[in-house]
């Protein structure tokens, strides 16, 4: 019978961090709203700039208007989540993605062909998201203890892409249905749903800690830019986090391949804006799938091999999206590409959360964000000149190339990162404990 149990646990997805944890399905019910929510913007907002210009320049330089804010206060936003009580940056930031998802319905109903809006809408956005993810990031590990952090994390991603699959199809079918402004409508909508979640979780504030190795002491009086360079101090310090990140971010600027979705759907596939949010959709659709069967994942502990296997499986999978002119291989290549993103996004936030001690956690999550996002920022720029400049085909077969070519430096010039592993669970993982998110990170006591 254990043995049985054993082969069911590698299979499905651990709910374990579910079960134990009212605040952290406050989380994560928030998290699901959100991605639902940006979503639908990320894919109401290129079909928008290309249904008015036709230009996929222009489609690929809204997503890079995004990073230079994104890059300049993602930094700072990561401070703010190490200085202040993390659920009322949550309610805050939620409440402004309201506002600027309001903000982008008005324009739509007064003209749906007026661009100028959305990067301005694009910059602020970057600016609020600056500050929500690592924070959302950072919240998470006072909810729940260390050996669930693998789960938890294949939960959070895995309520990404259920709203990550749901936002583009549902985005795509307001706007087909109902126009822009609908679409924009029910972003808001869901933002506000976010802040009702956040509204319902437990004071977390940053608890006093001895500061980090490559530290210096901190505390509210310190300035954000000298908090800021304690944070770079420490991730300079820790060579495996620092691998993790700028592998991620140089795979993604290479072969990011979203600011194409258009482009591909009419150009090569034939379709129009239903292709193009099952483009939209299929990467989360294949990530969801690793997360539902995801019970593995907390059995392997070679974090670092694990991954640059995943970094080479989306390059790969680039490659030959790059080189078919068929929907229906499109959307499996996009499935497998994205299933070997959820590995990655998993294995690298479980490193971050075993590295960074709590009072690092909001710097390391904003430096995490800013290579994460700024990665695909930078690459939308890419595609879309290299797409203008050659083709969309050339665009993505060139970028998996490199991507690939990124995994293969890291396992030549990087031994030590490939022999990273995560440490061994408790012998007795089934024993009951009571974890308090009041506490300080990583503080469980005995039930009864």
């Amino acid at each position: 019978m254990t043995a049985k149990r054993g082969q069911r646990r590698a299979v499905v997805l651990d709910i374990a961090p579910l079960r134990e944890s009212a605040p952290f399905r406050r989380l994560i019910t928030g998290q699901s709203l959100a991605m639902t929510a940006s979503a639908i913007l990320q894919v109401t907002t290129p079909i928008q700039i290309y249904e008015a210009t036709g230009s996929a320049f222009l489609v690929g330089l809204v997503g890079f208007v995004g990073f230079i804010p994104l890059l300049a206060s993602t930094l700072l936003g990561g401070v703010a989540a190490d200085l202040y009580d993390r659920r009322k940056l949550l309610l805050i930031t939620s409440a402004l993605c309201a506002v600027i998802s309001l903000s982008l319905m008005a324009q739509a109903a007064v003209d749906d062909r007026q661009i100028i809006g959305l990067f301005i809408a694009s910059a602020a956005q970057s600016l609020v998201v600056a500050t929500d993810t690592p924070t959302r990031r950072a919240a998470m590990p006072r909810l729940i203890p260390r050996h669930h952090y693998v789960a938890a994390n294949a939960l959070l991603f895995g309520v990404n892409n259920v709203g990550t699959i749901g936002g583009p199809l549902l985005g795509g079918a307001l706007v087909t249905t109902s126009g822009f402004a609908t679409s924009y409508l029910v972003s808001a909508v869901c933002y506000a749903g976010v802040f009702l979640s956040a509204y319902r979780l437990p004071p977390l504030p940053t608890t006093p800690a001895t500061p980090a190795a490559g530290a210096t002491p901190r505390g509210r009086g310190r300035s954000g830019v000298a908090a800021t360079v304690d944070g770079m101090r420490f991730l300079r310090s820790q060579p495996i986090l620092l691998t993790a990140m700028l592998a991620d971010f140089f795979a993604t600027t290479f072969a990011a391949r979203r600011a194409l979705y258009p482009v591909l759907a009419v150009g090569t596939f034939h379709g129009g804006v239903h292709a193009t949010t099952l483009l939209y959709a299929a990467p989360a659709v294949g990530a969801l799938l690793v997360v539902l069967t995801g019970g593995w994942l907390n059995t392997v502990r070679s974090l670092g091999l694990g991954i640059v296997v995943a970094i080479t499986g989306w390059g790969l999978t680039t490659i030959a999206l790059g080189l078919t002119h068929t929907l229906w291989v499109a959307l499996l290549l996009l499935a497998a590409g994205g299933a070997a993103d959820a590995v990655n996004v998993v294995f690298r936030a479980t490193t971050l959360q075993l590295i960074a001690p709590n009072e690092m956690q909001g710097r390391m999550s904003g430096l995490y964000s800013t290579f994460s996002n700024g990665g695909p920022r930078l690459g939308d720029l890419e595609a879309g000149g290299v797409s203008s400049l050659f083709s969309p085909a050339v665009s993505v077969t060139s970028g998996g190339i490199a991507c690939c070519g990124v995994a293969l430096v890291l396992a030549v010039l990087f031994p030590d990162f490939l022999r990273w592993r995560a440490p061994e669970p408790p012998i007795d993982d089934s024993a009951q404990a009571t974890f308090d998110p009041t506490a300080s990170a990583g503080g469980i006591s005995a039930a009864g």
